[in-house]
């Protein structure tokens, strides 16, 4: 209805022909048989009742576009992303893939993100988040999203140790764990260099990064989460966590983690994230396009 009011009000070649190209529309009941047709009457305000729509309707659906009265599709905002794995691998060489913008290396074991610098100064709670994510208490924020990166650590072999109905997760081994380090210019370091602890005031030791995963039960919030490495030791959600304790970043001065500033170079600078596999490899001997299937919601 609105949009045949829509066509019948913005077209002006409709009203100066209408009187002669339209069929005259039915009389009122009980009106005069020569009074104006109900569809060259003018139309009440949209807040206002309309009591002749029915007289006027076909007269209204012949000047409008049928079309664009049929009901619009139901969106369902809570669905889960569509997401083609196929699609978003595109091979560069036998061992190099692209996971859309991320550098996947089978050969040496590693993935590379492209990042920007978020934050100089402030209570760290996240190394890396997404676009939309915590970029206020990320160090560093990325244009790849979490089902990229989760399909990029599946490539290297790594489907992520599940949590308990607790949340608890195994220890972190060699097996299901990475390390991170950041590219600055063509330069290479353990994030750790980029933090500060607190409790030291130096740079935060080099840690092991538990690659997390998840149930049935937990897909939802695993693939839609904008935060993708966090330095909270109990966080079971983010698929990248820190497995040493630096305490609450918000506790006071002497806990937590902050950037460090001497190290990082000015915000929103670019830079590059590095997950390295390191040990031995993770027991999987799928091909990669075997393991692609994990990751696909």
């Amino acid at each position: 209805m609105l949009a045949g009011a829509l066509a019948l009000t913005g077209c002006k070649s409709c009203r100066k022909t209408s009187s002669s190209s339209a069929p005259p529309a039915a009389a009122a009941p009980g009106g005069d048989a020569g009074a104006p047709g109900l569809a060259h009457k003018k139309l009440p305000p949209a807040t206002e009742p309309d009591p002749d729509y029915e007289a006027r309707r076909d007269e209204l659906l012949r000047r409008g576009n049928p079309e664009m009265m049929k009901p619009g599709e139901v969106i369902d905002v809570n669905a889960e992303p569509e997401v083609s794995a196929a699609e978003m691998i595109k091979p560069v060489s036998k061992d190099v893939m692209m996971v859309k913008d991320i550098k996947v290396d089978l050969a040496k074991g590693r993935a590379e993100l492209p990042a920007h610098v978020s934050l100089n100064m402030g209570p760290l709670e996240f190394v890396a988040v997404t676009t939309g994510g915590k970029a206020y208490e990320s160090l560093l924020t990325v244009d790849s999203s979490v089902v990229e990166l989760r399909l990029a650590l599946t490539l290297l072999g790594f489907e992520g140790v599940v949590p308990d109905a607790q949340g608890g997760l195994p220890p972190a081994d060699d097996s299901n764990s990475v390390h991170l380090l950041l590219r600055v210019g063509d330069k290479e370091a353990p994030i750790g260099d980029f933090m500060i602890d607190r409790r030291t005031g130096k740079p935060a030791q080099d840690a092991a990064w538990q690659v997390v995963g998840f149930d049935d039960a937990g897909r939802k919030s695993a693939l839609t989460t904008k935060q993708l490495a966090t330095v909270i030791a109990r966080d079971a959600e983010v698929p990248l966590r820190i497995t040493t304790d630096a305490g609450n970043p918000y506790a006071g001065p002497d806990q937590g983690l902050v950037p460090n500033s001497a190290a990082l170079p000015a915000a929103t600078s670019d830079v590059v994230l590095i997950l390295q596999r390191h040990g031995a490899a993770p027991q999987d001997t799928r091909s990669p396009g075997a393991a692609v299937d994990k990751v696909q919601p």
